[in-house]
């Protein structure tokens, strides 16, 4: 017998209820006779939902699946565990360090080895000063199976090595942190996309792994618009979203194109990062833009799909569409408010899917809404 989790609260809509699960920090978009099963049974206790639960898995045994989904069995920790977080423990005689200036305040970042620096610091690279004044400290060790994150000589986070790319993102919390002076930091949500500013509209651009979101914002941003993030997009429990100093990726498949709207892109250098076999070049448009630490309201939220030969459309999507779409890419904070706050958001944000071939119609449909 599987144990199922029981929704720590319900959201409904017109046609369809989202469910948060606080054990394993999960939304799940429910229709039909499972909307009606976890709507129902919200009042019951623990033994009577699982009883009642299974009753229904006997008349739908396709239910099989989602049951294992939301078992108990497959609670899985935030944080790596790790087998040694003392700082005072590591032998750092061999890392390497560099000093990022962030804002006025020089970041010691030191790094088990150059392959780690390479991975963590490529976006920033351009931040590197050789002012030895330093405030703060981030170090990232390297351990048998797992990596460790540190800042000011406090662990942070441990992950396997497998998903460095969890604690890639803690590192560009903090750089965040940093950047604005947030001493006391609680996001609500993190979204994993671009987002840019034009004329008093904030416009929040995801979409699949090369859909196009950070070649779109970079030439927006090199047409007019105003560049805040790219890849990693905080927000806090206000709603507002803040610049990320990264610089953003460009591969080299779109390379030309920048080349055309910004003629000192050809003598960027090719970073020693790569993403698979593809070569990069890191764009740093806040330095480009003279930017200074803000945050911004989201507007819109636009999916971006770029096809050769696609005709030029910006298309209305729903709210369960919506959500199918942006929850799997969000990490929100695992808080019952939090979560509750982060759905009665998203469910009140305007939001559009984006197809076009060329920059030029893309741009000229973000103008007219903008």
């Amino acid at each position: 017998m599987t144990d199922l989790l029981k929704p720590s609260f319900l959201v409904s809509s017109s046609d369809f209820t989202i469910g948060w699960f606080a054990k394993t920090n999960q939304f799940m978009i429910l229709e039909g006779f499972l909307e009606s099963f976890f709507v129902e049974t919200q009042e019951m206790s623990e033994t009577d939902f699982n009883a009642t639960f299974q009753a229904l898995l006997i008349e739908h045994p396709s239910l099989k699946m989602f049951s294992e989904t939301l078992s108990v069995a497959n609670i899985i920790p935030n944080n790596f565990p790790s087998i040694n977080n003392n700082y005072n423990t590591i032998s750092k005689d061999n890392f390497i360090a560099s000093t990022l200036k962030l804002n006025k305040v020089g970041l010691n970042a030191v790094y088990h080895n150059k392959q780690l620096q390479t991975l963590f610091q490529a976006p920033y690279e351009y931040l590197v000063s050789q002012n030895n004044v330093i405030h703060q400290e981030i170090l990232i060790a390297s351990a048998a199976e797992n990596l460790e994150l540190y800042f000011n000589q406090s662990h942070i986070y441990s992950c396997k090595k497998s998903e460095y790319f969890i604690l890639q993102a803690q590192f560009s919390n903090i750089i965040t942190q940093i950047y604005h002076q947030i001493k006391t930091p609680n996001w609500l949500c993190s979204f994993h996309a671009c987002a840019v500013h034009k004329n008093k509209k904030t416009f929040l651009l995801l979409g699949d792994s090369g859909a196009g979101k950070s070649t779109l914002s970079s030439l927006l941003s090199l047409s007019g618009y105003r560049f805040i993030a790219d890849d990693l997009v905080l927000m806090d429990h206000d709603f507002k979203i803040y610049d990320n100093p990264a610089a953003v990726s460009i591969k080299e498949n779109a390379w030309p194109v920048i080349n055309r709207y910004h003629n000192e892109f050809k003598y960027v250098k090719a970073s020693s990062k790569t993403k698979g076999q593809t070569n990069m070049k890191y764009l740093p448009l806040h330095n480009i833009q003279n930017n200074h630490p803000t945050k911004f309201k989201v507007d819109v939220l636009v999916w971006v799909n770029y096809k050769v030969n696609h005709n030029a459309e910006f298309i209305d999507l729903d709210q369960k569409e919506m959500l199918s779409r942006l929850i799997p890419d969000t990490w929100v904070n695992p808080e019952k408010s939090t979560a509750q706050a982060f759905v009665d958001w998203a469910l009140n944000v305007k939001s559009y899917q984006l197809n076009y071939s060329d920059f030029n119609s893309a741009k000229s449909i973000l103008d007219a809404y903008s």
